[in-house]
Formats: C-alpha cells, sequence, structure tokens
C-alpha cells in the first residue's frame, strides 16, 4: 500500500511475478510450478506429470523418447522452447553438462598449476568433483580414501602434504583432466523396448565398499542394451571391521539404491536381478 500525501487516498499495489533473492523466492518459484500443473493438468497432462516428477528449482529434466515429442509442443504453450537440441555447446543441466549433439553426459574439471597443497587444498578440490549419480565413482572413492589417510596423520589444515602424500596426490591429480574425455550416454532405453531388467553389484574391500545399479532393456528386434544408472560408493570406517561385515554393508547400500533409483525411473520393471560375490551374506542371513 502507497500514499503520495497524507490527504491522498491508499494505492494498492501487487507483485506479479516472484521477487529474487528473498528466503521464499525457491519455494514460490516450486509452487507456482506445481499451481500450474494443477490448473492445467486436463489439457497438458503429460506436460503436468513433467512438471511435477521431472523438476529441480528452475530445471526441468525430462526426455521425449517416451512420452512422445508432444510433449515439447506441450511444454512450449506459453512460446518459450524447451528443446536445446539446436544449441552448439554442451548444456549445464542439474550441476552436470550434456551435450545435445551426441546425447551424452559429460564432466568439466579444471586442473590448476599449483604445486604444493594442504589439507583444505585438497579437499577443496575433491569437493569440485560434482557427480550426483555417481558415474564417476571410482575416481571419487579414491579421492576419498585419500582424504581418509590424511585424516589418519592427523594434519593440519593449513599444513603442507608430507613428501610421501604430494606425491601420491599429484599423481592422481594430474589425471583428473582425464575424466573430461567421459562421454555416458544419457538415453538408456531402445527403440521399442518391450522387457526392462534391472542390475544391481555390491562389492566390498579393506578400503571401501560400493554398489552399481544397471539397466537392461529388450526390443521387439530380440536386440539389448545395458546402461549404467547409478553408483554409490563410502569409504570404509577407520576403525577395523571384517571383509563379510563390509559386503554386508554394501548388500544394505545396494538395497537402498535399488529402492530409491525403481521408484523414480517410472518405468514398468519386469525384473530385478541384486548380485553379490559371496555366499557369506546369505549364511550371516
Amino acid at each position: 500500500m502507497w500514499k503520495t500525501s497524507a490527504d491522498a487516498p491508499i494505492k494498492t499495489y501487487k507483485l506479479a511475478t516472484v521477487t529474487y533473492g528473498t528466503v521464499s523466492a525457491p519455494f514460490l518459484a516450486t509452487r507456482t510450478l506445481r499451481a500450474l500443473a494443477d490448473e492445467e493438468k486436463a489439457e497438458f497432462p503429460d506436460a503436468a506429470d513433467v512438471i511435477c516428477n521431472d523438476s529441480y528449482m528452475d530445471d526441468i529434466l525430462s526426455g521425449v523418447y517416451i512420452r512422445g515429442p508432444e510433449l515439447l509442443k506441450d511444454l512450449s504453450a506459453s512460446s518459450y522452447v524447451f528443446d536445446k537440441e539446436f544449441q552448439d555447446a554442451p548444456v549445464k543441466t542439474l550441476g552436470m553438462l550434456w551435450d545435445p549433439k551426441v546425447d551424452c553426459l559429460t564432466y568439466k574439471v579444471k586442473i590448476s598449476d599449483k604445486v604444493n597443497f594442504s589439507k583444505r587444498d585438497v579437499l577443496s578440490e575433491i569437493a569440485r568433483l560434482y557427480d550426483p549419480l555417481g558415474l564417476i565413482g571410482p575416481i571419487v572413492t579414491k579421492a576419498k580414501i585419500f582424504i581418509q589417510e590424511l585424516w589418519k596423520i592427523k594434519l593440519d589444515w593449513s599444513e603442507q602434504l608430507p613428501p610421501d602424500a604430494m606425491e601420491e596426490w599429484m599423481n592422481f591429480y594430474q589425471k583428473l583432466a582425464k575424466v573430461n574425455n567421459f562421454k555416458i550416454p544419457r538415453c538408456i532405453l531402445l527403440p521399442a523396448t518391450i522387457r526392462i531388467e534391472i542390475h544391481g553389484f555390491s562389492d566390498a574391500s579393506e578400503r571401501a565398499y560400493a554398489a552399481v545399479v544397471y539397466i537392461k532393456c529388450f526390443n521387439e528386434s530380440g536386440q539389448s542394451q545395458t546402461r549404467l544408472l547409478y553408483i554409490k560408493s563410502r569409504v570404509a570406517p577407520l576403525k577395523t571391521l571384517t571383509i563379510p561385515r563390509l559386503e554386508l554393508s554394501a548388500a544394505l547400500l545396494l538395497s537402498i539404491l535399488v529402492k530409491k533409483v525403481v521408484p523414480i525411473l517410472q518405468l514398468s520393471i519386469h525384473k530385478i536381478w541384486m548380485w553379490t560375490e559371496t555366499q557369506r551374506l546369505l549364511q550371516r542371513g
């Protein structure tokens, strides 16, 4: 409300957009999308489903392979074009890079020219390895193990790494640039897919344990294809645990991943397989 003078009538002003930068702005933005999806669900059911299930903050990450090209038309009804295929350079999507030319997820890791690192510097460099799906899990796991070794020697945050640790870190750090050459296919299904299976694997060592989830699909022509979906790894605790105990932890991690991944896919899964290389887990059960 506003008055130009003491005797002037009160004028009421109302914001027609979400104010950027306020504490409530993220909630209001997502709530607006939800309200729009609810209001237009009858006319645009597929688009409403994408907004409700495939959006994160102000990003919408979905595909038209299953839902059909008409989905883009629905989402573009407001004249905004959602199709990024025309772009030449990789597009940053949810913190990752997507190359629309080859339809692959890629990474961009920058290597500095530093020759001396402290524990704080090492943690800073490792934190830049943003990998929400764990697709470069083996690399990140090795970095986590190195950090654990630094904790064991009780190094201060600003203290330079000792010679042995510095040599090990530099050998690892200088090879990180090769991650930029990775190209991971985004599309996980074959054309005319008729059967989908989920295969999960778990394993453990004295240093770490991990679980990985794959999707395998079959089409009408008898072709099959397997794609990596998700990897999660954890460093073994400082307190020494037996290998069977770590393998049990890996199997538990795998079951958690599968329970998390399957509903997100929103696909008709025909069979789920979870594999482990040892029978000791069954014996412990």
